[in-house]
């Protein structure tokens, strides 16, 4: 069927259209040569295509191949494909790291990987591939027990009894003081042991997948017990954190997209409307009731659900990790942004602060609010160039 003024078909019958079926019954009907006189009906062919008047040509759509007409089992398929994909992307990306890494780390052993060089460990006299027995009288048996122990003693001296070459030895070692989100956290040195065969690296990947799925839910899980917006990010967020693990290398970037893949993949099967996760919902609905919702009340609650991931969308922009410390004080999360807006006409303030704490209030108004000039309207009405204002 020619609709185009672009394009001449040999042979072809011209027709001034009346009507056209062309889901169910597969008719068209018109006058044929101009011939008002008598009406011509014409079947149409299962597989016919319609040239469009750009000249596009597109196969017609019976309901039969319509997928809505697919089987239930087929449709919940075809609606999980999505977080499916980014499932196996997580899986493949997380091997690939391990091999790259030259293997997996195995938590599950007391025994330790390497010893930095010039650190607490190190200057003990820890060497690569000790076994950690026991720290200040207690029990290692795993990488968790180790870290949990040493973490919670920044700056005290320990006792720790290691082994190496099937001999113990007993060493004096003071952790160093680090400052972690916030809170100082005692380090040593050592890396966890490394699983390096082909099978480990494989079956690695899979677990790392399995390990931040559970990490994701429980991340859920705590919006619902302690909602904080310090919890959610945003588009600024995966911004900067895709930035500092561009600088940070290969691997991080390989890590931080698996991260995304997975999280993309968890979000999608949740049962909101929009999401496939609500597509899905509604097809076990159908199962349930044994026939399709109507297709006017389906359309309305997924325009719910864009309402709903759009507006959520604008009211999660604050990073954890950055906070203001002033007159002895910290901010964080809103309580960042409402002290920001303080310092609106304090041009010299401003400028001295870092560049990410610059980046994240005004990024963070400029996607709550929708455009930068008002975001730099809540500082004061100070006219500065937004571009000019991060590039400093």
């Amino acid at each position: 069927i020619n609709t185009s003024k672009k394009i001449q078909l040999p042979n072809s019958i011209p027709m001034e259209l009346i009507s056209a079926d062309l889901v169910d019954e597969l008719v068209i009907k018109g006058y044929v040569n101009g011939d008002e006189s008598q009406e011509t009906t014409y079947k149409v062919q299962h597989d016919a295509t319609v040239i469009e008047e750009s000249g596009t040509e597109v196969r017609i759509a019976p309901r039969d191949v319509q997928f809505q007409s697919a089987k239930l089992g087929s449709r919940i398929l075809t609606n999980f494909a999505g977080p499916m994909n980014n499932f196996i992307l997580t899986v493949l990306l997380f091997i690939a790291l391990a091999f790259l890494q030259g293997g997996v780390a195995n938590y599950d052993t007391n025994q330790i990987g390497t010893v930095q060089a010039g650190s607490p460990a190190a200057a003990a006299g820890l060497k690569d591939h000790d076994t950690i027995l026991s720290v200040d009288g207690k029990k290692i048996s795993t990488w968790d027990d180790l870290t949990n122990t040493i973490t919670k003693k920044p700056g005290k001296e320990l006792t720790i009894i290691a082994e190496h070459d099937g001999k113990e030895k007993t060493m004096q070692m003071t952790p160093k003081s680090v400052k972690s989100n916030g809170e100082k956290v005692g380090q040593i040195g050592v890396t966890p042991y490394m699983k390096t065969g082909f099978g480990d690296k494989v079956i690695g990947g899979l677990t790392q997948s399995w390990d931040m799925v559970k990490r994701i839910f429980g991340a859920l899980g705590s919006l619902f017990t302690g909602f904080s917006l310090d919890k959610l990010g945003g588009p600024v967020m995966m911004y900067q954190m895709s930035a500092e693990a561009s600088r940070a290398g290969v691997k991080t970037v390989i890590y931080l997209m698996a991260l995304l893949s997975v999280n993309l993949g968890i979000v999608n099967l949740l049962p909101i409307p929009a999401f496939d996760g609500g597509k899905i919902l509604l097809n076990f609905i159908e199962g349930v009731r044994g026939k399709p919702l109507d297709p006017d009340k389906e359309g309305m609650i997924t325009m719910i659900g864009f309402g709903f991931v759009y507006d959520s969308h604008k009211k999660t922009i604050v990073q954890e990790n950055v906070y203001l410390e002033t007159d002895g004080k910290i901010y964080k999360g809103q309580k960042l942004l409402d002290q920001l807006t303080t310092y609106g006409k304090d041009h010299t303030w401003l400028r001295n602060q870092s560049k990410k704490v610059v980046e994240q209030y005004i990024l963070g108004t400029w996607f709550r609010n929708g455009s930068s000039r008002y975001s730099l309207k809540n500082l004061g009405d100070m006219k500065i160039d937004y571009n000019k204002l991060i590039e400093e």
